[in-house]
């Protein structure tokens, strides 16, 4: 991942542009490996290279499930509609958990 992060900072001193795409790839990085804060600090730097971050950057994101509502709700607040697969990853990740709305799941 820190080679990752060399190119992706060393891209536009190339002429290269970063991407969503690029963005997303190395989120999704950070995300497989649990370093989901280091996934927050690219969808900051997103913004800040002017990106949008978009349904697949959300969906990344949306994996760990103690932050799924909390990322349902930015997407939303940034007038962006969550599609099927940020609720299925969503759904998926509270059943992992066994947690909704802070009740355990039956048959769990």
């Amino acid at each position: 991942m820190k080679m990752a992060i060399w190119f992706l900072m060393r891209m536009p001193k190339t002429s290269f542009e970063s991407d969503n795409r690029t963005c997303n790839t190395l989120t999704h990085g950070f995300v497989r490996l649990g370093l989901f804060d280091n996934g927050w600090v690219i969808n900051k730097q997103m913004k800040e290279w002017e990106m949008q971050p978009d349904v697949i950057t959300y969906g990344i994101m949306i994996s760990k499930c103690d932050s799924a509502l909390v990322i349902l709700n930015t997407m939303v607040s940034c007038n962006l509609m969550p599609n099927v697969h940020c609720y299925t990853v969503s759904i998926d990740a509270l059943h992992i958990e066994n947690i909704v709305n802070g009740f355990v799941l039956w048959g769990s």
